[in-house]
């Protein structure tokens, strides 16, 4: 016989990840009658970055596969322009000081 299944305290949820810049406001009293659970994360956890240092110390991450374009800080807009027509995965535009 399977054990008995634990059902969640709550019928839905809403889940924020990311940054909003805005206080986001939800009704107290809708939130405790529909049983809705709220969760935020930012973007990604605190120990996320010292983690993929180490996997990049580790050789786990290629970075070869990243195609990087640096410009001076004074061509800004060049900068911006080319990031227009050269987007996508693995391509980075960097502006540097």
């Amino acid at each position: 016989m399977a054990p008995p299944q634990r059902k969640s305290p709550t019928k839905s949820a809403y889940v924020l990840v990311g940054g909003i810049g805005a206080d986001v406001q939800f009704s107290y009293s809708w939130l405790m009658r529909n049983g809705i659970g709220v969760r935020g994360q930012w973007i990604y956890p605190r120990d996320a970055t010292a983690r993929m240092v180490g996997l990049i110390r580790a050789r786990l991450i290629r970075l070869e596969a990243f195609a990087v374009f640096e410009f001076a800080l004074d061509l800004v807009n060049d900068a911006v322009a080319h990031s227009a027509v050269n987007s996508g995965p693995f391509k980075m535009t960097v502006v540097k000081p």
